[in-house]
C-alpha cells in the first residue's frame, strides 16, 4: 500500500523541472506565506486613501499639519507624477518634518518638504563676495590722553595756577591784612619799607639812636630827616592765590573729544582745594622756617628795645672845690702854739674821699652800659644776616622752586590721575581702547527661515583695522525664492585666512549694510558652515562662465536614503555624497566618496552604506560623515535595479544582481537565490525590472517576470498577487502601500487571500491506490480547503474539505501524483492513503 503526505509546503525552485523537484518544490506556490511552513495563504489589501491616476511616487508624512503625529493611515499622502525617494530628516524636534525629495533619474535638484505640503530647493546658496570698506574712526586712546595730558592739560593747568597766583607787586605779596605773608607770623611794631619792600624797618628818632648807640654804622641804619631807621630783610615774597580766577581758569580747560569742559565742577572744587596747599604760606611744609624768622624778629625788636638810654644813666660825681682858706691856722690856745687844720679843709678831705668813690662807681656804670650797647647792636648784625638768608635763600628760594618746579608738580599730579571715567568715575573723560592693528578678513553667509545656514561667501581683501574702527559690509544680493531670511557677518579672529571665523552678527535680510564696530572680545560662535555647500550637482567644466551651469539634463543628486545619525546619503554618477549629521541641506565636497564605476543604488544597514554600482558593490562604514570609510567589495555582483536594493532584516542589503539575488554585509557579496534560479531563468525575469520591499522577513518583488514573495532565510519562494505601482514602507504603521489605479492600497491588511499550492511530480514505487484523504487544518464549510488530485498528469478528481475528516477519493491506480490545495483556511497538511489504518499511522 502507498501513503503520499504534503507537510512542510516548500516553495518554488524555477531552476527545477517538476519531476526533478518532487516533493521538495512547488509548482505553484501562490498568495502564500512564505515565513510560514504551512499553508498559509497572505492577508487582503484594503483602500486607504486616493490618489491621482497614475503616478509614479508615494510617500506618507508621519505628522499632520500641526505637527501631530498622524492617527490612521488615511492621511498624510504624497503622490508624484515623477519618480522621486522621499528621505525624512532627522532634526531634533522638528515637528515640520523637513523631509529631503530627491528626484529618481536626477533631472530635478534636490528639494526639502514639510507637512505644510510647500517644496523648495534643497540647500542654501553662498553668498557673493560682500563689499567692504574701512571707516577710520577719529579716536582718543589712553596713549593719546596721556600725550595730551603731559602736552597739554599740564601746561594749561600750570598757566591756570600762575594766572590765579597774585599779585606780582612787590608790596602785596609781602604783607598781607598787616602780618606777613611768608615771614614770622606778627610785624612786631615793624613796618615794611616802601621803598624797598623785603625791609621791614624799625622808625626811631635820631636823638633816641644817639641815646641808645644805634646810631652807627654796623646797624646798617640810616638817617631819615630827624629819624634813624633800621631795616630787618624779613618780608620775604610769596604769591596768593585766587581760588575764585583758579576755578575759572580751569573750567576754561577743554575735553579734546568734545570741546567740552574736561573738569568737572565737583574736580574743580578738589583740585582748587589741593593746588592751594602748594602755595599756601600756612602750608606746614614752610612752617619750620616761618617759626625760624618769627624768632629772628622777636629777637632783633628785643636787642632794639633793650639798648640803654645814655640819658638814662648817673650823672658823673662832682669834684669838691678846694676851700680858699689857709689849710692850717695858728692855735694860741694851748701852751704852745700849734697849727690846727682848717675846718673847710677837714670837710674838703671828707668830699673828695666821697668824690672818689662816687666816680669809681660811675665809672664802673659806664663801662657797663657800653658794653650792654655793643651786645644789641651784635644781636642786630646777627638778625638781620639770619633774617636775610631766611628771607632770600630760604623762603623766597622755596617759593620760587616751587614756581619754577609747577610743571613738574603738575606732572606728577597728572601722572597719578585715571583717565578714563570706565576705568574710576573720577575720571577725566571716556577713553577709547588702545590702538590695536590687525589684519582682517570678511565672509557672510545666508540662512533660511528655518535656520538652514549657507556655505560662506568668498573671502574679502584683507583690511588692516584698529580696533576702534569700524568697517562697512554690503550685503551680497539676495537670490530670490530661496526663503532667506538673514545674513550672518563673520570675521577673522586671527588675523590670516587660516583663521577661525567668529559670528559678528546676524542681520536681517531686508537691512543691506551692516556696520562692524563689534570688539573681539565679544564675537560670537565660529562659523559652523565653512565647508558646507548645496547638494553637488554635475557640472560642464568647458564652459567659461565663473559659475559652471549643470551638465546633461541628469546633473542633479539622486536616490538620497536615510543613515544612522543624523546622515543623509545620495550619489551623482561615480560619487557619494554624505550630508552633514542633521543639517540635510548641507553638502561639504569632504564628505564625498567615489567609485571607480558608476553608481546604480544605495542600502543601508546597521551604520553602513551599501553601494550598488555597474561592477563591484562598495561598502561604505562610519558613525559620521567625516569618518566614512569605503570598502570595495571582491565580488563583481553588480546591482541592476536600485529599487531592487533592500534592508534585509537580520542585517545586510538585499539587491538584484546579473546572476540572482544578492544579500551584502560587511562579509561580503553572496549570491542566495542560486538554489532556485539558474543564471538565465534569472535573466528571464528582467531583474533590471525588479522593483522590491521587505516586509516581516520576506522580499516582496515585481518585475517583468511576475510578483514574487521570497522567504529570504529560508530560501522558500512564491508568487503573489499584488498591485502594481510605486510602493512605500511606512515603518510608523510598519506596513507596505502601493499607488495603483487611483488608491493607495495598504498591503497584507485585513480578509484574506486565495492561497493556491501545487506539488512537484510525487513518484510511488509502484502503482497503488489511494483511496483516502485527509487535510489537517482551519478549513471549514464557510471556507473549505479545495483539493486536486492529479494522476499521471491529468485531474483525477477534486474534492473539497470542510473538516478535518478524512474522506473517500474514488478508484485509480497511478504512480505519478500532483496535489493541488487552494482556499482561503490554513492547512497544516494533506495526506492521501490507500486505507483509514495508514492515515492513522501517518
Amino acid at each position: 500500500m502507498a501513503v503520499l503526505k504534503v507537510g512542510s509546503f516548500p516553495g518554488l525552485v524555477p531552476r527545477a523541472t517538476a519531476r526533478g523537484m518532487g516533493g521538495a518544490g512547488a509548482q505553484v506556490s501562490h498568495n502564500l506565506l512564505q515565513t510560514s511552513a504551512d499553508f498559509r495563504p497572505l492577508l487582503g489589501d484594503t483602500q486607504v486613501a486616493t490618489c491621482p491616476d497614475g503616478v509614479k511616487s508615494l510617500y506618507r508624512m508621519m505628522r499632520d499639519a500641526n505637527g501631530v503625529i498622524q492617527q490612521g493611515d488615511s492621511t498624510g499622502w504624497i503622490t508624484s507624477n515623477e519618480a522621486r525617494r522621499y528621505v525624512r530628516g532627522q532634526i531634533n524636534d522638528d515637528a515640520t518634518e523637513r523631509t529631503v525629495v530627491f528626484s529618481r533619474d536626477g533631472k530635478q535638484a534636490p528639494q526639502m518638504t514639510t507637512v505644510a505640503g510647500d517644496f523648495r530647493l534643497l540647500g542654501v546658496p553662498a553668498p557673493a563676495k560682500p563689499a567692504v570698506k574701512l571707516n577710520e574712526t577719529s579716536q582718543f586712546t589712553a596713549e593719546d590722553a596721556r600725550t595730551w595730558l603731559s602736552g597739554t592739560m599740564v601746561p594749561a593747568v600750570v598757566k591756570a595756577i600762575q594766572t590765579a597766583t597774585k599779585p606780582v607787586n612787590q608790596v602785596t605779596g609781602r604783607i598781607t591784612a598787616g602780618k606777613p605773608r611768608a615771614g614770622a607770623y606778627e610785624m612786631f611794631g615793624l613796618t615794611q619799607s616802601t621803598s624797598e619792600q623785603w625791609f621791614g624797618e624799625l622808625v626811631m628818632t635820631l636823638a633816641d639812636a644817639k641815646d641808645k648807640g644805634l646810631n652807627v654804622t654796623g646797624t646798617s641804619g640810616f638817617q631819615s630827616g630827624g629819624n634813624w631807621v633800621i631795616r630787618l630783610m624779613c618780608l620775604p615774597f610769596w604769591g596768593e592765590l585766587d581760588t575764585t580766577v583758579l576755578a575759572a581758569e580751569l573750567r576754561k580747560i577743554e575735553s579734546p573729544k568734545d570741546g567740552t569742559q574736561v573738569f568737572s565742577d565737583a574736580q574743580i572744587t578738589t583740585l582748587v582745594q589741593e593746588f592751594g596747599k602748594f602755595l599756601d604760606p600756612a602750608d606746614t611744609s614752610i612752617k619750620s622756617y616761618r617759626d625760624q624768622m618769627d624768632v629772628v624778629v622777636r629777637k632783633f625788636k628785643k636787642a632794639i628795645d633793650e639798648a640803654v638810654r645814655a640819658s638814662a644813666a648817673a650823672a658823673r660825681p662832682t669834684e669838691p672845690t678846694k676851700p680858699t682858706v689857709p689849710e692850717f691856722v695858728p692855735d694860741y690856745s694851748g701852751e704852745t702854739m700849734t697849727m690846727t687844720r682848717a675846718p673847710e679843709w677837714i670837710a674838703y678831705d671828707a668830699a673828695m674821699a666821697q668824690y672818689r668813690k662816687d666816680l669809681r662807681t660811675w665809672e664802673d656804670q659806664q663801662t657797663g652800659s657800653s658794653t650792654q650797647n655793643t651786645d644789641s647792636v651784635a644781636v642786630i648784625q646777627e638778625c638781620q644776616k639770619e633774617a636775610s638768608r631766611l628771607t632770600s635763600t630760604v623762603i623766597e628760594a622755596e617759593y620760587l622752586k616751587r614756581m619754577t618746579n609747577l610743571q613738574t608738580y603738575i606732572q606728577d599730579w597728572a601722572s597719578g590721575k585715571s583717565l578714563s571715567k570706565k576705568d574710576d568715575p573720577n575720571g577725566l573723560f571716556d577713553v577709547d581702547p588702545d590702538r590695536i592693528i590687525e589684519d582682517r578678513f570678511y565672509l557672510v553667509t545666508f540662512k533660511t527661515d528655518r535656520g538652514e545656514e549657507s556655505a560662506p561667501s568668498e573671502v574679502t581683501d584683507v583690511l588692516q583695522v584698529d580696533q576702534n574702527d569700524t568697517v562697512d559690509v554690503q550685503r551680497p544680493p539676495v537670490p530670490a525664492g530661496r526663503n532667506i531670511l538673514t545674513w550672518c557677518v563673520y570675521r577673522s579672529a586671527t588675523g590670516n585666512v587660516a583663521a577661525s571665523w567668529r559670528l559678528v552678527d546676524e542681520v536681517v535680510i531686508t537691512q543691506g549694510l551692516f556696520v562692524d564696530k563689534v570688539p573681539s572680545s565679544m564675537l560670537g560662535q565660529q562659523c559652523p558652515s565653512m565647508t558646507w555647500a548645496e547638494p553637488p550637482m554635475r557640472r560642464d567644466p568647458n564652459s567659461a562662465a565663473t559659475i559652471k551651469p549643470p551638465k546633461g539634463d541628469d546633473p542633479y543628486l539622486r536616490d538620497g536614503v536615510a543613515m544612522p545619525n543624523g546622515i543623509v546619503a545620495a550619489f551623482l554618477d561615480n560619487f557619494v555624497a554624505f550630508c552633514v549629521p542633521y543639517r540635510p541641506f548641507a553638502w561639504p565636497v569632504e564628505f564625498q566618496i567615489t567609485t571607480d564605476t558608476p553608481i546604480v543604488g544605495l542600502g543601508v544597514f546597521g551604520q553602513s552604506l551599501f553601494v550598488g554600482t555597474r561592477a563591484h558593490p562598495y561598502i561604505i562604514t562610519g558613525a559620521s560623515s567625516g569618518s566614512m570609510t569605503s570598502v570595495k567589495l571582491s565580488q563583481e555582483q553588480a546591482c541592476v535595479s536600485a529599487d531592487s536594493i533592500v534592508s534585509a532584516d537580520g542585517g545586510g542589503v538585499l539587491y538584484a544582481s546579473p546572476d540572482g539575488l544578492c544579500l551584502a554585509n560587511a562579509s561580503g557579496v553572496q549570491v542566495i537565490s542560486e538554489t532556485l534560479w539558474a543564471r538565465e531563468d534569472w535573466q528571464s525575469l528582467n531583474p533590471s525590472s525588479i522593483v522590491a520591499v521587505c516586509q516581516d522577513g520576506v522580499y516582496y518583488f515585481w518585475c517583468d517576470g511576475g510578483t514574487f514573495a521570497l522567504d529570504f532565510k529560508a530560501m522558500r519562494l512564491g508568487t503573489v498577487d499584488l498591485p502594481r505601482g510605486p510602493v512605500h514602507k511606512d515603518y510608523i504603521t510598519d506596513a507596505v502601500y502601493v499607488a495603483q489605479g487611483g488608491t493607495v492600497m495598504k498591503l497584507f491588511s485585513e480578509g484574506r487571500r486565495t492561497g493556491r499550492y501545487k506539488t512537484g511530480i510525487m513518484l510511488l514505487a509502484a502503482q497503488a491506490p489511494l483511496a483516502w484523504i485527509q487535510a489537517e487544518g482551519e478549513q471549514s464549510a464557510a471556507s473549505p480547503a479545495t483539493i486536486r488530485w492529479f494522476g499521471e498528469g491529468q485531474l483525477r478528481h477534486t474534492k473539497q474539505l470542510a473538516s478535518v475528516a478524512p474522506k473517500r477519493m474514488p478508484p485509480g491506480r497511478w504512480r505519478e501524483h500532483v496535489l493541488e490545495i487552494e482556499g482561503e483556511s490554513r492547512v497544516v497538511s494533506v495526506v492521501m492513503a490507500g486505507t483509514t489504518e495508514e492515515l492513522r499511522n501517518v
